[in-house]
């Protein structure tokens, strides 16, 4: 995020640091987009809501990462939600600023292409895990997918948001995991007290 700090002279006055506090609704599924953000610091849960009124987590948002880009290009409807998951700060952009400072400015467009890049290679992953491997692997998935990020704890709905199952199959997963000592949990928090061993264990599903 370094070219914040020299965006192009027509653009500079024109960005605006915002404060969410936990739980902020930051971008609502299906409402016409007026903002790009780039998140500076905190996290961000991304979600989608069913019509039955189901809840599906798609990813967590780090310092660094940006949301409303497709929309921008597409003046499109977002397309999930974003939600503060704690107190967070971002840069927010108006869409015209963004294009024009896409058109103004390679090495910007190109930070655009690679989180963009970066969203679809995740997303045809996390399709092709969903679809071919079983509940197991999936939790396991999910929670090193958390840590590469850089979290230290995943909430234990929030895991089961993002799988889209069931409460009592991950109940079941969760329990033979804290016997094989590869998770531990503590008032609905699960924390990894050692990555290379849960990546050890997903290797038998390969």
């Amino acid at each position: 995020t370094d070219f914040l700090r020299e965006p192009p002279p027509a653009i500079r006055g024109r960005l605006r640091t915002v404060e969410f506090p936990s739980g902020a609704i930051i971008l609502e599924q299906g409402a016409h987009p007026d903002y790009v953000y780039i998140l500076t610091s905190g996290e961000a849960r991304v979600f989608s809501l069913t019509l039955n009124g189901s809840c599906y987590l798609e990813h967590i948002y780090a310092a660094g990462e940006l949301f409303g880009e497709f929309e921008a290009l597409n003046e499109r409807p977002y397309l999930c939600s974003i939600q503060a998951s704690g107190p967070c700060q971002a840069v927010r952009i108006e869409d015209a600023d963004f294009l024009a400072w896409m058109k103004a400015d390679s090495d910007f467009a190109l930070f655009i292409s690679r989180q963009m890049a970066d969203k679809l290679y995740r997303s045809s992953l996390d399709a092709v895990v969903n679809i071919v491997y079983p509940l197991r692997y999936r939790v396991l998935y999910f929670l090193w997918n958390v840590a590469q990020n850089g979290a230290q704890e995943v909430r234990k709905e929030d895991l089961i948001a993002g799988l889209g199952s069931n409460e009592r199959s991950v109940n079941r997963i969760l329990r033979d995991l804290i016997n094989g000592l590869l998770i531990e949990y503590d008032r609905g928090v699960i924390t990894i007290p050692d990555l290379d061993e849960l990546v050890r264990d997903m290797t038998r599903y390969e």
